[in-house]
């Protein structure tokens, strides 16, 4: 599961695969298949490079991120 932050400060522990998608518009929009939304503090480059590394992590693999896209630790 991937943490972020909601708005309020509170911490959110997503599960990447009821994800329909995620917009930055302007705030971080998450939309789950079910039409719910929530809105995050990470902006949504850093959401998709979570869900990267947590997937690659569960195949035992190193994330490939796209080039551009900054390795946070």
């Amino acid at each position: 599961m991937v943490e972020l932050t909601k708005l309020n400060g509170g911490k959110l522990y997503l599960n990447e695969n009821w994800i329909e998608s995620v917009e930055a518009v302007p705030d971080t929009t998450i939309t789950f298949n079910s039409g719910n939304k929530v809105v995050v503090l990470e902006k949504m480059e850093l959401v998709l490079e979570k869900i990267i590394r947590w997937q690659a992590s569960l195949r035992g693999e190193k994330a490939k991120l796209r080039p551009g896209v900054q390795r946070r630790r």
